[in-house]
């Protein structure tokens, strides 16, 4: 039974969970049901030791079934989303939740595409000027790129009270709203690019099985683990990510328990054996899914680029 403040720290911390408890009601002596906080901390996530085929299989085995089951237990399954289709149009949905998308198509039949999370500051435009770059020199490579500005973008006000037109990402409403539901605001965003991913399927002239997910910053987070739960994105291209869940955007890239089961290098793992590049950031903790790629045979698969590298395409 927390404050609202108390409510933003456990936030903070990143693994939450909601269950049903109850109350002693001492004034008509009977139990009533109430709302409560369970919250486990943890400042550092296992690194589970993969030295062949056989331990990659037990953890990737355990890591999916926790992925199912407590982490992003709330996402929609393949064929039930309730979002609209048509994501070049602003949607709203559930007095909540709003995103959109604009789909840069390449010349070509068949084209390969990137779905990039796009985030433009307040008061800018959607798509921004680096993910026009990005788009345009895509399309010259052969890529079709779907801009997808997710849940909590700064463009999109979160309707609700007086604060709507604030920076929504920031807005709290939306980050204990999100929590009473289930979800925290990075798996709504990885819904997000879920449902995107899933457009661009449907779409003329983009193979469906050579689709990307892209984010930068925070938003490689969610574009990670749209790879990691939709098995047939052909891979994803994190921008200058953060190592850890732990670190200062934690609001922004939280997810419910993770941090008990691993943090996003092990999470990374589970890509294998398509492609995971991290560009524009130091190895740091991702030496550890380096590390397996090269154990299984590929160390190809993995990308690594340093603060500097240009931003390659898959």
């Amino acid at each position: 039974d927390v404050t609202s403040e108390d409510a933003d720290r456990i936030l903070e911390n990143v693994d939450l969970s909601l269950p049903s408890i109850t109350r002693w009601d001492s004034e008509n002596r009977r139990t009533l049901p109430r709302i409560g906080y369970e919250a486990a901390f943890a400042r550092a996530a296992p690194m589970h030791k993969i030295d062949g085929p056989d331990t990659y299989d037990k953890y990737r085995a355990e890591m999916s079934r926790v992925l199912r089951s407590k982490i992003l237990k709330r996402l929609y399954r393949r064929g039930e989303t309730a979002y609209d289709r048509d994501m070049s149009v602003l949607k709203l949905e559930d007095g909540l939740l709003r995103r959109r998308m604009v789909f840069h198509p390449a010349e070509g039949q068949a084209t390969p595409a990137v779905v990039l999370l796009d985030m433009p500051t307040e008061g800018a435009d959607f798509p921004t000027a680096e993910a026009k770059q990005f788009a345009a020199r895509a399309n010259r490579a052969g890529f079709s790129v779907g801009a997808l500005e997710p849940t909590g973008g700064d463009g999109l006000p979160v309707p609700v009270g007086p604060e709507a037109t604030c920076r929504q990402w920031k807005h709290p409403n939306l980050h204990r709203l999100a929590v009473i539901v289930g979800h925290t605001l990075c798996s709504l965003r990885i819904q997000d690019a879920l449902a995107a991913v899933a457009q661009l399927r449907e779409l003329e002239g983009v193979d469906p099985k050579r689709i990307y997910v892209s984010g930068r910053g925070m938003l490689a987070v969610p574009a990670l683990y749209a790879g990691i739960v939709d098995q047939d994105v052909a891979g994803v291209l994190l921008l200058d990510p953060p190592e850890s869940h732990t670190r200062e955007e934690a609001a922004e890239t939280g997810l419910l328990h993770v941090l008990v089961h691993g943090d996003l290098a092990q999470a990374a793992g589970l890509l294998y054996p398509r492609k995971c590049a991290v560009v524009r950031a130091e190895l740091g903790r991702w030496n550890w899914t380096r590390q397996l790629y090269e154990t299984l045979g590929k160390p190809e698969g993995f990308v690594h680029g340093g603060p500097r590298c240009p931003v390659p395409l898959p």
